[in-house]
């Protein structure tokens, strides 16, 4: 899966749509204005980012000491987990409540 990171950044309006489509910049919420974050955007329109998708992408950080905003279409429940414990913020477009094994059960044809 596709990850575009974007490390320390300061977080506004323009910065964000430089590096976001539309509909997510949309979703960056502005009480990050103004603040220094790293973006990962998994921009893969249709396939959900699984935990292991979160765990890949947080290995490439130089810093993980900074608000870490995962932008994505779709995360499953462990992604969410992972994200939240390590102190990011997962903004996506679906809220729909896969696990990591019901996605990849339907993704390879099992169910």
């Amino acid at each position: 899966m596709k990850i575009i990171i974007k490390e320390e950044i300061i977080c506004d309006y323009n910065n964000i749509k430089k590096y976001l489509p539309s509909q997510y910049a949309s979703l960056v919420d502005r009480s990050f204005y103004g603040k220094t974050v790293t973006l990962i955007f998994f921009p893969d329109n249709k396939r959900t980012v699984t935990s292991s998708n979160i765990i890949k992408a947080r290995k490439k950080l130089k810093n993980t000491d900074i608000i870490i905003l995962y932008i994505a279409r779709c995360f499953t429940i462990e992604a969410t987990k992972v994200i939240s414990e390590s102190n990011g913020v997962a903004l996506s477009l679906i809220n729909f409540l896969w696990t990591d094994d019901s996605y990849n059960q339907i993704r390879g044809g099992t169910i």
